[in-house]
């Protein structure tokens, strides 16, 4: 479990979850888990953080005093819901939400950088993962509703969109949910999808199995 919100800042978070990913690799012999198959799944503000390892999940500090910071924090695949991703486009070209607009009420989650609209504008370029997107994407399922008045579908099809520009669009699949909105009460369904996916993903189960 990384720290979360209202306690920590995204500055915290995001480096939290990084030492998570680089924790279970480096003692994956341990718990006799792969560690070159690992995988990371989250809801809004989770499905962000998810997508930021898949965009920015990377080598380690080799000069690092804790061998735990020396490995890769890189995962194999993502499987999320609703996640915001990109703060400075978020709902159409040009329309912030670095606690502005339908984020206005987490600004302490963005720290207080984000009360200046200099703050705010190099935080959004910093948090927002679509602007991340490499050649080394690992294959990311989202699954969002179209009826999301808190994250909007846009952010999911945004990220489809740069994923396509930076040549790794086949590696993006979306699910859109008719109706859904930031939640829905058959996500279960959709839930055990995803691990069906993930089965495929990393264990190398049929494709057939992960629809």
């Amino acid at each position: 479990m990384h720290g979360s919100q209202p306690k920590f800042t995204l500055a915290e978070i995001i480096p939290d979850v990084h030492r998570a990913v680089r924790y279970i690799r480096f003692h994956a012999g341990r718990w006799n888990i792969n560690p070159d198959r690992l995988g990371v799944t989250g809801s809004s503000a989770g499905g962000h953080l998810s997508l930021t390892l898949a965009t920015q999940g990377g080598l380690g500090s080799a000069d690092a005093k804790d061998p735990v910071d020396r490995v890769s924090s890189a995962v194999q695949a993502v499987a999320c819901f609703y996640p915001p991703t990109d703060f400075l486009n978020y709902g159409g070209p040009g329309r912030r939400a670095v606690a502005e607009g339908e984020l206005k009420a987490y600004q302490p989650a963005f720290g207080p950088e984000a009360t200046t609209p200099e703050g705010r504008q190099r935080l959004g370029e910093l948090y927002s993962p679509a602007r991340y997107i490499t050649s080394t994407l690992p294959p990311v399922l989202v699954v969002h509703g179209d009826a999301d008045k808190l994250v909007p579908l846009q952010q999911s099809e945004w990220f489809r969109q740069r994923a396509q520009e930076a040549g790794v669009g086949e590696r993006v699949q979306l699910v859109v949910k008719s109706g859904g909105a930031h939640g829905w009460p058959d996500a279960q369904m959709d839930r055990k999808m995803m691990a069906r996916w993930f089965d495929h993903q990393l264990r190398g189960l049929p494709a057939d199995s992960a629809k």
